[in-house]
């Protein structure tokens, strides 16, 4: 059985506790706009390592020709095994979104080892990609100075970046079996024990099929995962007959007539569509086809790019203290042969410089 499709329950690091109350953490996620990116674990954790080198501790860029091979070490914690997240990165002097370096993730190929070019997002423009389960765009905005011709879609919105997938699929892919989420090849830190176990409780209500796990550390299964069935998940969801345009200010409405069945006529809302597929039993009735075209919108208020913090009940969370050398994915997957729709790679600057000792603000 596919692991992540094994069930809900969750292994949780133990770091220092905090308080916590879960109605807060409720109330916070039910009046925000909580997205994600997708998927869930790729591999048995015994698939190829991404090289044989330990992580980097003190050390500073690598001195190197420049090229656009020149890299730099990723921080993250020593002898940890990885099937597809890489020990370097390319120096963020050329990365055209300094901080940020977003890239399509080598599992698009069926190579792993194969380099991937850094995506400029400073027009706002979308990126076609390709993989053996979907083909289309990807649109990544984020409300900031260095993304302008974004900023007519975030101006009155509360929300921190939005990223627009369109495209139609290559293959048939039940709605139960298509997930999205987060996906690590090792263990994550926890933000404390309390404070995890009410925000996985707070999100298993909104997301009441979440799969998750989080590896403690020296475990030999170095995966952590959170995952639920998109179709359930995605803050907004297009079904045409006809190609999506993107642009940077384009505002994706709640459309799922040509599902049929019970979304035919009047169709549902974006609320209804989520109360409807919280139920395994409705999701197994339903099947992405590959007629249509399909547009999702995930966007959130949480996570703030350019600071790389995650902003929950008045706490802001340094991500990189968090990752451990591991970047934040957008992708969604099939869990019945593992086949990525997409899968792109979100990193910061922060993460190739060392962690610290610095506590969270």
């Amino acid at each position: 059985m596919d692991p992540m499709r094994a069930g809900a329950d969750s292994e949780l690091v133990m770091d220092s506790p905090r308080e916590n109350n879960l109605s807060h953490v409720m109330q916070e996620l039910e009046l925000g706009e909580l997205g994600g990116g997708g998927g869930n674990q790729g591999g048995s954790g015994e698939a190829a390592c991404w090289g044989s080198e330990s992580a980097a501790t003190e050390e500073g860029f690598i001195k190197v020709p420049v090229t656009t091979r020149q890299t730099v070490r990723v921080v993250k914690p020593s002898s940890v095994a990885h099937f597809h997240c890489p020990n370097t990165l390319p120096l963020p002097s050329l990365w055209p979104d300094r901080p940020l370096l977003v890239r399509e993730s080598a599992l698009h190929d069926t190579d792993p080892l194969s380099e991937r070019p850094p995506l400029s997002l400073s027009s706002g423009s979308p990126f076609p990609f390709q993989t053996r389960l979907f083909r289309g765009e990807m649109l990544l905005r984020y409300d900031s100075a260095r993304q302008p011709s974004s900023a007519p879609y975030f101006d009155g919105k509360r929300r921190l970046q939005s990223v627009v997938i369109t495209g139609r699929f290559q293959r048939e892919v039940a709605f139960h079996d298509l997930l999205t989420g987060q996906e690590f090849c090792h263990n994550v830190k926890s933000p404390g024990t309390m404070m995890s176990k009410a925000l996985l409780s707070a999100i298993k209500v909104i997301a009441p099929l979440l799969s998750c796990r989080i590896s403690p550390p020296g475990d030999p299964d170095h995966s952590s995962y959170f995952v639920s069935p998109l179709a359930q998940t995605v803050q907004k969801m297009r079904v045409g007959a006809e190609p999506f345009a993107l642009s940077p200010s384009v505002a994706v409405e709640e459309d799922t007539r040509l599902l049929g069945g019970q979304f035919g006529g009047g169709g549902m809302d974006d609320k209804q569509r989520k109360k409807f597929f919280s139920s395994r039993k409705n999701l197994e009735a339903f099947k992405f086809g590959t007629e249509l075209y399909y547009t999702f919108d995930f966007y959130n208020d949480k996570m703030n790019l350019e600071t790389w913090e995650f902003g929950l009940m008045g706490k802001r969370f340094k991500l990189e203290r968090y990752l451990l050398g591991q970047p934040v994915r957008v992708l969604a997957r099939a869990g019945d042969t593992a086949d990525y729709a997409w899968n792109f790679e979100v990193w910061h600057e922060k993460q190739t410089l060392t962690l610290g000792d610095e506590t969270d603000e």
